[in-house]
Order: C-alpha cells, then structure tokens, then sequence
C-alpha cells in the first residue's frame, strides 16, 4: 500500500484489493461514524450495552430489563462520555470503596521527583445502597480504540470481576498536557503516570485482555464482529 499526504488534498491511498489495484482519494472531510450497533439489545439470556450510546437516564431502566440474564456484555471499544461511571458501577460492584489503580505525579517544587497516589472509588451513598447488584457475568469488549478514561473504566470493570475480550487498549491513560512551539505546533503528551493497583505500568503496554481475539480481514469483509461472537461462545460455555 502506498499512501499520499497534503493537507491540501488530504490523502490519496493505492491499495490491492481482489487482485486489483484501486486508488482511494481521502479529501479531509468531517465525518461521524453512526452507531452500527443498538444501545441494549437482549439475546436470549445475555444482554449487550453499547457504552458508547449509554446516557445516565438510560442506566436504571437497562439493569432492570437485564436484571436476569445469565450475562451482560459491555461494549467499550469506544469512548463513553454519556453517563457518570458510579451510575453504572453502582450496580455490579460488591465493594464500595476499592483500589482500581495507582498514579505517580511530578513534584514541581523538587526536580526529578515524582509521588505515586494509590485510586479508589468511593461510590455515593445515595446510590451504593438504593441499587440492587447484578449476580450475572460481566465481560467487556476492549482494542485499540478503548483509551484514557475508557482504560480507566476497563481497570475497574475487571476489578469487579469482568473478563475481558478482545485486542490490547492504547495504553494511553493519564492527564494530557499541553503545549505550543514556534510556528504553531502543539504537543501534547501524558503528564502521569498510570499504573495497576500492583504497581504494574499500564501506559504504553495498555489493558491485555484476558481473551485474545484479533479480528480478520475475512471477519471485517463479512461484516461479522468476531469479538463480540466470541465473548457470547465464552458465556455460553462457562
């Protein structure tokens, strides 16, 4: 595959497709992704959220649907922003406050130094004890795509005793700074340092799951999403 770039143009792709060479024109067009799939949807006894879509006025009436379901499969090969995690985390975690991760940050006043923060939740009151807990089993759908606060997320899901499936995160948590140079150019780069609670380095390494699934041209070209058929063949014979 051969690639051309401007920021002019865009970007101009040659690639082999069947046997043939065909040329892609990129002309630097916005566009948005529609959601290919639903917000929750019910397979018989195992339940499926897309977190991308989950708003908080969502959450009560899903967990009731999917209260008896055997499993729920939480998509979060994304990036979910539509719901507070305590809303969600209020109804699957058996413990209130836990340690999910470690963090280390610079001392500005000492050069060099840095001071590691243990992470915990500390879910509110008012909705640790009003919410019932689900008994099922969790598993969470994670790749390349599931990053920074999404990583977060995942950490505390499998604290919670999710397994999850699919291919390793970004490993691309922690609070990005920001910065310009001369000319216009703006870096940017993590500016903590994100760890398991074992002291384990996350960043750079990202989340490995614990069902390895790479997904095959073959897959993508028969429009089949073989993460998620393979976290329903892992419910189903466990």
């Amino acid at each position: 595959m051969n690639v051309g770039h401007s920021i002019v143009d865009g970007c101009k792709l040659t690639v082999l497709r069947n046997q043939k060479l065909l040329t892609l024109q990129e002309n630097n067009n916005t566009f948005t992704l529609e959601a290919s799939l639903p917000l929750y949807t019910i397979t018989s006894d195992i339940g499926y959220v897309n977190l991308e879509l989950l708003k908080s006025s969502d959450i009560p009436d899903m967990m009731e649907k999917v209260k008896n379901c055997k499993a729920l499969i939480f998509d979060l090969r994304n990036y979910p922003i539509q719901f507070d995690s305590w809303e969600l985390i209020s109804y699957i975690s058996l413990t209130k406050n836990y340690q999910y991760a470690m963090k280390t940050l610079p001392d500005l006043s000492h050069l060099g130094v840095f001071h590691c923060y243990e992470l915990h939740t500390n879910c509110p009151d008012e909705l640790w004890l009003k919410n019932c807990k689900y008994q099922g089993k969790i598993v969470v759908l994670i790749n390349a795509s599931t990053m920074s606060w999404a990583e977060t997320r995942a950490m505390s899901f499998r604290i919670n005793g999710a397994t999850l499936v699919g291919t390793p995160t970004a490993g691309a948590n922690g609070i990005v700074v920001r910065f310009s140079l001369p000319g216009g150019v703006s870096v940017g780069y993590s500016g903590m340092g994100f760890y398991y609670p074992n002291g384990e380095q996350m960043q750079r390494n990202g989340i490995i799951p614990d069902i390895e699934v790479y997904p095959t041209m073959d897959d993508i070209l028969a429009g089949r999403d073989e993460v998620l058929e393979a976290a329903i063949r892992y419910v189903n014979s466990n």
